[in-house]
């Protein structure tokens, strides 16, 4: 065999070899394109308004479990059901019925917080009007932050077939009653659209109508625009209202309507549905995503079909094939096996032809894979609520979430004999004529599908199923409980007070730890504009701060930043004179990274002091030396870098510095200019070579301005000058302490305010000229470098380099008159201001809020704790009062994650009445059950 013929076989296994791992890549690639098109769905969240006052799944499956009965007499604010009523089913004009299933306060609308004028609301259908509350409460139960959701791709898909309050406005034929709102507020495409441009959400948005099947409908569409990546969240809801009579006189007409106005379904004596209304809204992820998110799945969609009857007996009639295929078709989508669904919730609206045809496509798709020993269970929502039409679908999707939840397949009721055009003794389906255990197999996951039919003949099935384990390892920490953090906020002040008290009840009467509900409320809610921060140290103090809230009913709107986006944030360091004794001691006993920041201190300070910081702290009165400038300045400076290594571990980090005196150290360390061992050396220095100086000065304030001083200093020029400048009407004397009680005595002859600092030493004053060379010497090895964050000098009194702050710099800045009002007022030309002081105690504060004042400007200050009071407490309680103020505060600094999903109270809503054919008449009903009426035509107007 020749070397050419062994060469060319060798090259040969090559390219098999490669043609190989190009076929295994290939698979690869395809086994991922099929998964994420069948990957389950997760719902992960769930709100409804149904017949018989149910807001919440507690009061659904309340309903379910115990087989209760929600139809009732027609209200009268739909119409006389007396006039229209006639017993005799052909009586033209008349209603056989007077009953139906019935939702409350259609008219009713908390319109301020979805920002619609009342005129608009008028005209606004009131399936529109719930549905964007439900939607809202529905990413409240899914712990989505809607704030969050502007400008996603998250998608909408919306079923309604109901248009009565269009007919309402446009069938009266009285053209003057027609306005520019009636086309978008009543027609079905403002239902989906409204939702996605009052929430701000840019996916896939679409109203779907075929009939009883539309919400079933959309819940495919949606898992495919998921699946398809199209969006990453989905709404998925259903409405029905029935406000006018017609569509009821025509299902009469067709004899649709059972006399009795029940739905008996699956019954002998069915003879006809009855209507009911409802609003209900799912929250929809990929099943990746949900895990990924930590999100409480509720169940999960595995798989779906839709399809249509095409040519049946009659237009209206169902197609037991068309039927059978869909069943067989969302099996394959599910991947599943006809064998592994446990039960479907039918459509079942107790008609004596349709229940039987809905069995027996069911058994087209199961009959050859079931047997009498392992029967599929049906039953049907139906019975409890009445035909909700196109909402129908949800409501189901929403019991077979309860049933899997609850380990129960609840019973149909008014079920006195099963349809005897059913042969039940002889097919592998069996009826929940009781409420049936379903508990869960270990080595099985349950499942089961929901059924739903047009009227049209359009079909559509879900396939539903448990929450399989988590595969992502979410790596949580502990939550602090040493004290508690919980924010709450609302759109009103109103709604504001009514959620505190809505907060206490639930926390009174929760299981669940407090931290984890305030982790909730901080991580997985909106923030909105009007905001309360409750601090509590236990459980009980906190049920007591937010009923002392909400029983004060006075709660009136601080300050509030108008672009929060835009706020420049400054930390301010002040000089001397907010020392106390044990100062910080909580703070370094409780948060970590003011502990390190002040053991970082105390280490890198030991070089040029022979005391050790924490110690001198901590000491008795007694033996404190903190009357000592040499001990005192440099603590207080080490306290005011680790005061802005917390707030800025809480993700508040500043955008430029302001140092008052020796305070403007601290600010160059904390923007980056100097290093530790500079800012050490820099006041260990500055303050042991001030203490020379000790008892010979002293320091006093008045309420004199710049010229009025100037003007009371001439003559003393050699012995007194300014030495501080804080706002119009603040300004500190310093010098010779016989010079300094000269002046004052003038001031007090002219009743003019003046008081002594306590302090021994007159900063920049003539007094501070002997030592300045020795601190010029003692700094000229200091390297200062630039950074981002600016640096304004109160020295100077303009914004200067890092690398400008040399050994030059220090010693004017021991000299210079401190020109605080003047940096503070620069500042203040910005847009907006947060002023966060750095200091154990406030001495600044009052003068930022003068000089604020002074001019109007959009500001706030904010201190860090107080002197003698609860530090921890106080820090927590200042970092709520920036964030009442609208400041974008990112909570997982305090609470890095949630520990346990925890469903909190929903909003509290401040509705009023908004219905097109009254005269405006706006009632207030909030959570507090007020009566009042209030005429907000001028307000809107305005």
């Amino acid at each position: 065999m020749n070397s050419y013929f062994l060469l060319n076989q060798f090259h040969r296994m090559e390219d098999i070899e490669q043609y190989k791992l190009q076929i295994a890549e290939l698979k690869k690639q395809l086994e991922t394109i099929q998964a994420e098109q069948t990957e389950p769905i997760a719902i992960i969240g769930m709100a409804m308004r149904l017949p018989g006052k149910i807001k919440n799944e507690k009061d659904f499956w309340n309903v379910l479990v115990n087989g209760i009965d929600c139809i009732e007499e027609i209200p009268a604010n739909r119409w006389d059901k007396d006039a229209l009523y006639d017993a005799d089913p052909n009586a033209l004009g008349k209603l056989y019925i007077r009953e139906g299933g019935f939702i409350e306060d259609i008219e009713y609308l908390d319109g301020s917080f979805f920002n619609i004028s009342p005129i608009e609301l008028e005209s606004t259908d009131p399936q529109q009007r719930i549905l964007l509350e439900v939607t809202h409460e529905a990413f409240e139960n899914a712990g989505v932050d809607v704030n969050a959701l502007i400008g996603s791709d998250t998608g909408v898909f919306i079923g309604i077939d109901n248009v009565d309050y269009e007919s309402k406005q446009l069938r009266s034929k009285d053209y003057k009653l027609i306005n520019g709102y009636c086309y978008t507020s009543t027609g079905p495409t403002g239902a989906s659209g409204r939702i996605s441009y009052t929430m701000g959400l840019r996916g896939p948005c679409m109203t779907v109508d075929t009939a009883c099947s539309s919400a079933l409908t959309c819940t495919h569409i949606a898992a495919q625009a998921l699946r398809n990546k199209e969006c990453k969240i989905a709404v998925v809801g259903g409405a029905s209202i029935i406000t006018e009579p017609d569509q009821s006189l025509s299902f009469c007409r067709l004899g649709a309507q059972s006399p009795e106005a029940r739905c008996k379904s699956f019954d002998d004596d069915a003879n006809g549905y009855i209507r009911s209304e409802g609003v209900c809204v799912m929250i929809i992820k990929r099943l990746s995503d949900a895990q990924k998110d930590d999100d409480k799945i509720l169940a999960i969609i595995k798989g779906s079909a839709i399809n249509q009857d095409g040519k049946s007996k009659r237009f209206t009639a169902p197609s037991t094939v068309a039927q059978g295929l869909m069943h067989t078709a969302a099996l394959k989508n599910a991947q599943l096996q006809p064998t592994e669904i446990d039960y479907i919730e039918t459509h079942g609206t107790g008609t004596k032809v349709g229940d039987p045809a809905e069995v027996r496509g069911i058994l087209f798709a199961y009959e050859k894979y079931r047997t009498k020993e392992k029967p599929i269970v049906i039953s049907s929502n139906k019975s409890n609520l009445g035909h909700m039409e196109c909402n129908s679908g949800m409501a189901s999707i929403f019991k077979v979430i309860l049933a899997l939840q609850n380990n129960t397949i609840p019973k149909v009721v008014h079920l006195k004999k099963p349809n005897t055009l059913i042969d039940w003794q002889n097919i592998p389906i069996v009826l929940a004529k009781e409420n049936i255990s379903w508990k869960k197999d270990d080595e099985k996951t349950r499942y089961a599908g929901v059924s739903g039919f047009g009227a049209t003949g359009s079909n559509a099935h879900i396939i539903i199923g448990d929450v399989p384990e988590n595969p992502f390892q979410l790596n949580k920490q502990k939550l602090r409980n040493d004290i508690f953090v919980l924010p709450i906020s609302a759109k009103s002040e109103q709604a504001l007070i009514d959620l505190a008290k809505v907060y206490a009840d639930f926390i009174q009467h929760s299981t669940y730890n407090v931290e984890d509900i305030c982790a909730m409320a901080s991580l997985r809610r909106a923030h909105f504009t009007m905001r309360e921060v409750f601090i509590a140290n236990t459980k009980e103090e906190l049920i007591e701060k937010l009923n002392d809230f909400a029983e004060s009913n006075n709660y009136e709107t601080g300050f509030i930043f108008e672009k929060p986006t835009d706020i420049k944030t400054v930390f301010i360091f002040p000089g001397q004179g907010s020392q106390w004794i044990e100062m910080g001691k909580s703070l370094y006993e409780n948060e970590i990274v003011f502990r390190a920041a002040l053991d970082e201190c105390n280490s890198v300070f030991k070089k040029y002091v022979d005391y050790d910081l924490i110690e001198e702290i901590n000491k008795p009165i007694e033996t404190n030396r903190l009357t000592e400038i040499d001990v005192v300045q440099p603590i207080l400076i080490a306290i005011e870098i680790a005061l802005a290594n917390l707030w800025m571990s809480k993700g508040v980090f500043p955008d430029m510095v302001i140092g008052h005196s020796m305070g403007e150290i601290a600010a160059a360390y904390v923007a980056g200019n100097i290093t530790l061992d500079d800012a050490a050396k820099i006041i260990t220095t500055r303050s042991k070579l001030m203490k020379q100086l000790s008892g010979k000065g002293e320091m006093g304030a008045t309420d004199l301005t710049v010229d009025e001083a100037n003007e009371l200093l001439k003559g003393y020029e050699d012995k007194l000058s300014i030495a501080v400048m804080n706002s119009k009407n603040s300004t500190v004397i310093a010098g010779e302490p016989n010079a300094l009680n000269e002046v004052f005595a003038t001031l007090e002859s002219q009743e003019r305010f003046n008081r002594k600092v306590k302090v021994d030493v007159a900063s920049h004053s003539p007094q501070m000229d002997g030592i300045k060379q020795d601190l010029f010497d003692a700094l000229k090895s200091i390297q200062p470098t630039n950074s981002s964050i600016q640096f304004y000098s109160t020295c100077l009194n303009k914004i200067l380099n890092g690398e400008e702050l040399n050994a030059d710099y220090w010693t004017e800045n021991l000299r210079n008159p401190v020109q605080f009002g003047n940096a503070v007022n620069a500042i203040l030309q910005d847009a907006e201001i947060a002023f966060i002081e750095m200091s154990p105690h406030p001495i600044l504060i009052h003068a930022i809020n003068e000089n604020i004042n002074e001019i109007g400007a959009r500001a706030v200050a904010i201190p860090s704790f107080q002197r003698d009071k609860n530090e921890l407490y106080e820090f927590y309680k200042n970092i709520g009062a920036l964030y009442n103020t609208g400041y974008h505060f990112d909570w997982k600094t305090i609470y890095p994650n949630i520990d346990k999903f925890i469903q909190l109270p929903n909003y509290a809503w401040q509705k009023e009445r908004y219905w097109f054919d009254e005269k405006p008449d706006f009632t207030v009903v909030s959570n507090v059950q007020q009566n009042t009426s209030k005429d907000i035509s001028k307000i809107y107007l305005q």
